[in-house]
């Protein structure tokens, strides 16, 4: 539950709320199931490609609601390069979510 809230609280303070209502919901329709489905795999494509340092940072905060300190002391670096890096993957996030709207708006 706490892991949960963490994540949720997390997401939405750096995804702009516009791109989490983006996201199907359970009830969507077969389109937006679709539109979700291929939005993931690009997210998924553009992550692949972060550093496995970044990866790990990105894993540790978003999937297991690690703070940023937790991670820093975790992976040996300072608090201030997990904070920047997690600003770049969410950066990296938000423009693939971003050019996959436009797209999909075409």
């Amino acid at each position: 539950m706490r892991a949960r809230r963490i994540q949720s609280r997390t997401l939405l303070d750096d995804v702009p709320l516009d791109v989490v209502e983006s996201i199907a919901a359970p009830v969507s329709s077969a389109e937006d199931a679709a539109h979700a489905e291929q939005l993931l795999e690009r997210l998924n494509v553009s992550l692949s490609e972060l550093s496995h340092r970044q990866q790990q940072i990105f894993i540790l905060s978003r999937l297991h609601g690690h703070s940023y300190l937790e991670i820093a002391e975790q992976l040996g670096v300072s608090l201030s390069t997990v904070q920047k890096e997690l600003k770049l993957i969410m950066a990296i996030c938000i423009g693939v979510a971003q050019r996959h709207d436009s797209s999909h708006k075409l």
